[in-house]
């Protein structure tokens, strides 16, 4: 204990040369901020001269003003600070710790190192306070560890690349499409979806929304174990059902059976032979179940990550409304802009696909209409963080067409596709909706198979009629 003592009393890891270097590199030659801002924030300098001169620099940046020594000496003594900084003299110490401004990111990338250590330390602290003194539940001390040192991991991905460097990047991401033959995305199960749209995306973070009973939830289970049924390692959360019910109707709808038989205690021995062989299937999924009955973003980002070493491809989550607010006392659009944000950074970090299911609000229940992304509930985080938007839109009188007889286009005539999945957003690719069949005792939706014979003047039903010829 005493030597863990020792450890915590120690000077925290700085580089005062480094900080000097950096300084004195910008005032030298003040060209090199732009660089090193790519690199720094004030907080970064671990002496507090240094940080305050840093933050004059960077506001004198902004404020389109000259740099140079004479020039912050006079700004420091009016605002000051300039005895809080060591006077001149430590100014003249700053300027003269380096002969030239060529090594300014080289020192910036010491300083940015230091701090992240210091950050650690700081963090893995406040959790040791945290555990120590056991005011809130374990899962929320753990849940709270992780997510300071995961505001840390985060700014890994804020350095800049050249356009040489990214270049390699692409080029492999070509060759592997040309090698493949196909699209890179992981294949969905609906056929016109992932031959239009390329499938789900690695590192981006899907919202699949519809308003309640339409059959989301039904979709998720159904693209995720066709995911799993190809070999890939999914995991599915969710706070609406248990394991058994999804593995229950996961098993009906690989064996063909109608799940309401089961429940009623109609099964014929034919039924129960293609169950008996649809178990035999999907015990060889590669699928996690995960059903708490309360979760947070930071636990699942947990499990993710774990997976994710494991070769996690796709992670879904039963619903983004159902989730524990990390902080209670946080209005619930700001929760769900949290959510959402961390969800987004988890796509990215781990590389994994993230399918999270969304309600919709009324507004589309009311005007019968299709939806559309201001529907979200809380649509501004979510509408912005999302890779892409996914709507299923299966009202219950049936898709609605305008009739091609009335020039007045006041009638409708009802569409032979019970439902449709529109693609209301997507960040790297087109938008555009696909017909759907949907077998309500099977619970799964399959593409629209034949072409159906439609109206003349079928793009007339969309907003936007390229939507349609896609």
């Amino acid at each position: 204990m005493a030597a863990n003592s020792e450890l915590l009393d120690s000077v925290p890891p700085h580089n005062l040369q480094a900080e000097a270097g950096v300084l004195g590199s910008i005032l030298l030659d003040p060209r090199c901020l732009n660089e090193v801002s790519l690199i720094l924030r004030p907080e970064d300098f671990y002496a507090k001269a240094n940080r305050k001169i840093y933050r004059h620099l960077l506001a004198m940046d902004t404020e389109r003003q000259p740099i140079d020594v004479s020039l912050l000496l006079e700004r420091l003594h009016t605002v000051g600070d300039l005895e809080a900084v060591g006077g001149s003299a430590h100014l003249a110490e700053i300027l003269n710790a380096v002969p030239y401004a060529a090594n300014a990111v080289y020192y910036a990338k010491i300083v940015r190192d230091k701090a992240i250590l210091r950050a650690i330390i700081h963090a893995s602290t406040e959790s040791l306070r945290a555990a120590y003194e056991a005011l809130d539940d374990p899962q929320t001390v753990l849940d709270a560890a992780e997510q300071r040192l995961q505001a840390i991991g985060g700014r890994r991905d804020q350095e800049s690349r050249t356009a040489s460097e990214l270049v390699l990047e692409v080029s492999d991401h070509i060759d592997a499409v040309c090698e493949r033959g196909q699209h890179l995305g992981l294949p969905t199960g609906l056929t016109v979806f992932d031959e239009r749209f390329g499938g789900l995306f690695a590192g981006e973070l899907i919202i699949l929304a519809a308003r309640p009973s339409v059959g989301k939830s039904a979709l998720a289970a159904q693209i995720a174990d066709y995911a799993s049924s190809t070999g890939r390692l999914v995991y599915f959360f969710s706070l609406e059902m248990t394991g058994r019910e999804l593995a229950m109707r996961t098993i009906c709808n690989i064996a063909s059976v109608d799940g309401h038989a089961i429940r009623t205690g109609r099964i014929f021995p034919e039924d129960r032979q293609r169950l008996v062989e649809g178990m035999a299937q999907y015990a060889r999924r590669k699928i996690v179940l995960d059903v708490r009955a309360e979760l947070t973003v930071e636990g699942v980002g947990r499990t993710v990550r774990r997976l994710a070493n494991e070769g996690l491809e796709l992670a879904v989550v039963d619903y983004l409304g159902l989730m524990s607010a990390s902080d209670r006392s946080v209005r619930c659009y700001e929760q769900v802009g949290h959510q959402t944000r961390q969800l987004k950074l988890l796509a990215r970090e781990t590389g994994v696909r993230l399918l999270v299911l969304c309600q919709l609000n009324r507004a589309p229940a009311e005007d019968r209409g299709a939806p559309q992304l201001h529907h979200l509930r809380e649509s501004g985080s979510i509408e912005q963080d999302a890779d892409t938007v996914l709507f299923i839109h299966r009202p219950e009188e049936g898709i609605m067409l305008p009739d091609p007889t009335d020039k007045s286009h006041r009638r409708t005539i009802k569409a032979e596709w019970p439902a449709e999945l529109h693609v209301a957003k997507q960040r790297s690719g087109i938008t555009g909706r696909i017909r759907l069949d949907w077998e309500g005792k099977y619970t799964r939706f399959s593409c629209w198979g034949n072409e159906p014979t439609r109206p003349a003047n079928y793009e007339q039903a969309f907003d936007n009629p390229e939507e349609a010829r896609t």
